[in-house]
């Protein structure tokens, strides 16, 4: 496996750049001396799930250098909200994606940030994409000509399980596009 390094100019490119998983230990091989006397530097660390953020400073000759593993976006570590972002999209379960993250003891970020992440940032980027998609088939359906057929069906039941709710799915026969979902109690 090769790769070339090329500077990141984008949001886009930093999600589908590769990542690796780097020992502690072999970081401090790259930054336990300084590069301008050889000699071995100070050298902290602060964690921030995913993130590893690095000081090093070498009292002999005045050298300084801080490092992060990841940009921010805003305040918050790239890694962290791209992590949440994997298991949500992925339709994983946190705790258990957490337990092999764990396993592994790898810096991950804890149950409380994910749903902070999926709550400000994952559903409400998951909404506006899908109103977008929404309006987009809605307006496409309004100019075309001839007869539209829409079609509907509701799921409110599964062997063993109530049905107290359900959903109700919309979808324009002609284009196998679906318009709507709505979730709804069902009352008896």
């Amino acid at each position: 496996f090769s790769f070339v390094y090329s500077r990141i100019s984008s949001s886009d490119q930093l999600y589908t750049e590769p990542k690796f998983i780097v020992c502690k230990s072999c970081l401090y091989q790259l930054i336990d001396r300084g590069p301008v006397c050889g000699l071995a530097c100070d050298v902290t660390c602060t964690q921030i799930g995913t993130l590893i953020s690095t000081t090093q400073h070498c009292s002999n000759c005045e050298y300084q250098r801080k490092w992060s593993s990841q940009p921010l976006i805003g305040n918050i570590p790239a890694g962290n909200i791209h992590l949440s972002a994997a298991v949500y999209f992925s339709g994983a379960s946190f705790s258990k994606t957490d337990r092999v993250l764990s396993s592994l003891r790898l810096a991950s970020i804890s149950t409380t940030t994910f749903y902070r992440h999926v709550q400000q940032f994952i559903q409400p980027v998951i909404m506006t994409f899908w109103s977008r998609q929404q309006t987009t088939i809605l307006q496409s359906i309004a100019e075309r000509s001839g007869e539209v057929v829409i079609g509907g069906d509701m799921r409110a039941d599964s062997p063993g399980h109530c049905a107290k709710y359900g959903s109700y799915t919309m979808m324009d026969l002609g284009s196998s596009r679906v318009i709507d979902i709505q979730l709804i109690q069902v009352i008896p």
